[in-house]
């Protein structure tokens, strides 16, 4: 992410309790992939580009049919 782009809050949670109060940028990636966890992510000024990077760590990548 751009220098000027902070993660201004976040917090994870699971079962309906939270599990961590902030979820730093190296933690968001194993917490976004678990299916039992809900991520929130709350950004400062970010640039298409941190958008980009955040939605690549936080939607998972699925294969994608060859239908040829």
């Amino acid at each position: 992410m751009g220098p000027e782009t902070t993660i201004a809050a976040s917090r994870s949670w699971r079962d309906g309790v939270v599990l961590d109060a902030d979820v730093t940028r190296a933690e968001l990636p194993e917490a976004a992939h678990n299916p039992d966890t809900l991520v929130w992510v709350d950004l400062l000024n970010p640039t298409a580009e941190d958008l980009t990077e955040i939605v690549g760590q936080l939607v998972p990548r699925r294969p994608v049919a060859n239908f040829s």
